[in-house]
């Protein structure tokens, strides 16, 4: 979640029922039913990332779902695209 995703479910202009989602839930999560909640969830974005750096990823590209109203989204939910840098040996050029 950004500023944005928590102002579109605060003011019901989330898409695709996700307005639902009211419930805090651990580590400032959001989820729809307390009860059941890995059906529907909702990850503040400045976890996510915590948790990827933590892991050895660098480099994050997050794209942002249209759910939220976000100009020029591609898809629906938001997608994360995480690089590792490279833990392979490289070769000195003259044995290429």
């Amino acid at each position: 979640m950004t500023e944005r995703s928590r102002k579109a479910i605060a003011d019901g202009s989330a898409l695709g029922g996700l307005s639902a989602l009211k419930h805090p839930f651990q580590d400032g999560c959001l989820v729809v039913d307390p009860q059941d909640p890995e059906n529907v969830i909702a990850y503040p974005e400045e976890l996510v990332v915590k948790i990827y750096k933590e892991r050895g990823f660098e480099k994050l590209d997050i794209r942002h779902g249209s759910w939220c109203a976000t100009p020029g989204a591609a898809r629906a939910q938001d997608i994360v695209i995480a690089y590792k840098p490279s833990t392979l040996v490289k070769r000195p050029s003259s044995e290429v």
